[in-house]
């Protein structure tokens, strides 16, 4: 049975009260958010369309790279926008439902695949200029 009111208004300003109440996960989100900008910055500022073909990831099998083109690697950013957009939603929908241990959890979680993706970008960018 499918609710049409499952997102009303009064969801939305319930959620966005429980969110500011709880400092912490709105700062967490806020740093986040800055944390995903720079990382943009610093990928969009790395990438070269000069390089044609540049090591995109690392096989186990053969224990080479493999190669593509350079703008296979804004995938990297895309991913990081995406997780920021659906981290948010979700840790609003579990404030909005009290949940907010889990949701400082998810945060916590979300930053730290956020610094793996950033370091699996810059060794793979950095493997180029050596």
């Amino acid at each position: 049975m499918i609710h049409h009111d499952l997102i009303s208004m009064k969801h939305i300003q319930h959620a966005i009260n429980q969110l500011l109440k709880d400092r912490l996960v709105l700062i967490s989100l806020g740093i986040y958010l800055v944390l995903v900008i720079v990382f943009t910055v610093i990928a969009l500022f790395l990438l070269r369309p000069s390089d044609v073909q540049i090591p995109i990831r690392y096989t186990g099998y053969t224990d080479s790279l493999v190669n593509d083109f350079w703008y296979e690697r804004i995938s990297f950013i895309i991913f990081a926008w995406l997780q920021v957009v659906t981290t948010g939603l979700l840790v609003i929908s579990l404030m909005r439902k009290n949940y907010r241990l889990i949701a400082r959890y998810i945060i916590g979680f979300s930053l730290l695949c956020l610094l793996l993706t950033a370091i699996i970008f810059i060794a793979l960018t950095r493997t180029i200029t050596l």
